[in-house]
């Protein structure tokens, strides 16, 4: 069970690169920290032997990866579409964002050592020079929100002191505006993964908006900037 948990949670594909390994680790990490068969200070290397060796042939099964990879499709994209509504709440919500150099693009790293990979910085700056070339279409969603909503906050300081107002909404669905000095930010997110987007309509002059007027992006966030 910790395996497909672990599985899921980091898969980018039954083709992805040091997959094994990084599940080796992962196992033996869990089981020594659950101290139940093995554990740091007291290890059972016939059983971590057991343990490795599972995980080593179920990843090297390419049946078991392809009816790994079709059952974990619905999964993954909805937890696509809840990952930008994650983005777009923590960037525009009351509060300061948290914002990690190295997760500008999906981050599917477990717990220690898995996430102190080194990042490739060169290969993201190569992308945003080259108009996001070369990445998947939900790694250039997340950045061009993530941009988004970075330069909205450059051009409009005065957003980390607007007011916060819930809107009415329906269930499922999250609505609240932000004011300041002639200025307003609305946000919709449909909180349930495959749900539309329900249509942002203000009044004003658009200012800027996510995603860009007349795209449809199959997501489920959508912010708009207009004064009032």
């Amino acid at each position: 069970m910790d395996l497909c948990q672990a599985l899921l949670g980091a898969w980018a594909g039954p083709a992805a690169a040091g997959l094994t390994e990084r599940m080796t680790e992962f196992l033996l990490k869990a089981a020594r920290e659950n101290k139940q068969q093995t554990s740091w200070v007291d290890q059972d290397e016939g059983y971590e032997a057991g343990l490795t060796d599972f995980a080593e042939r179920a990843l090297s099964d390419q049946p078991f990866k392809a009816a790994f990879d079709t059952a974990a499709a619905p999964f993954i994209r909805i937890g696509e579409r809840k990952s930008l509504v994650q983005l777009g709440l923590k960037l525009f919500a009351p509060g300061i964002p948290d914002i990690y150099q190295g997760t500008e693009f999906v981050d599917l790293s477990l717990v220690d050592p898995d996430n102190r990979r080194p990042v490739d910085f060169t290969w993201r700056l190569e992308c945003l020079e080259g108009g996001f070339e070369g990445i998947t279409a939900f790694d250039r969603r997340r950045m061009e929100l993530l941009s988004f909503g970075l330069k909205a906050r450059r051009l409009w300081p005065d957003i980390v002191r607007a007011d916060y107002r819930a809107r009415p909404a329906d269930a499922g669905v999250i609505v609240f505006s932000r004011e300041h000095k002639g200025r307003a930010l609305h946000l919709v997110a449909a909180l349930s993964g495959m749900a539309p987007t329900p249509p942002i309509e203000v009044e004003g002059k658009v200012i800027t908006a996510y995603p860009p007027a007349g795209e449809d992006l199959g997501i489920s966030i959508a912010i708009v900037c207009a004064e009032v």
